[in-house]
């Protein structure tokens, strides 16, 4: 399977599609391929909405951090998490149906 951006390589600088895929396996072969994604279509899965939800916390223990994670983990429409630097202290990409499918989820 090949990412996304790696099939857009043809089409952007006239490649052959196949010259694309064995650069992609000698890029795993050699171990400097970290990953390959599928980026789905998050409106045809019936998620029109993405919020990006701002939390400050004054916790920063380790057990404290660990449920926050577990939390996060549990619950399937936050897609990224991000701990930032400055006054907030985090960042939650979430992706639902609607507003009211994000209050419920904030409600949770």
């Amino acid at each position: 399977m090949q990412s996304n951006r790696l099939m857009k390589l043809p089409k952007k600088w006239a490649l052959p599609r196949r010259l694309c895929g064995i650069a992609s396996q000698e890029c795993a072969r050699r171990g400097s391929s970290v990953k390959q994604t599928v980026v789905l279509d998050a409106e045809a899965l019936g998620f029109e909405a993405c919020f990006f939800v701002l939390i400050r916390t004054s916790e920063h223990e380790a057990d404290w951090q660990d449920k926050f994670l577990n939390a996060l983990l549990s619950r399937p429409e936050v897609q990224e998490a991000h701990r930032l630097a400055g006054d907030i202290d985090y960042i939650l990409k979430v992706r639902v149906a609607n507003a009211r499918a994000m209050m419920s989820s904030i409600k949770r």
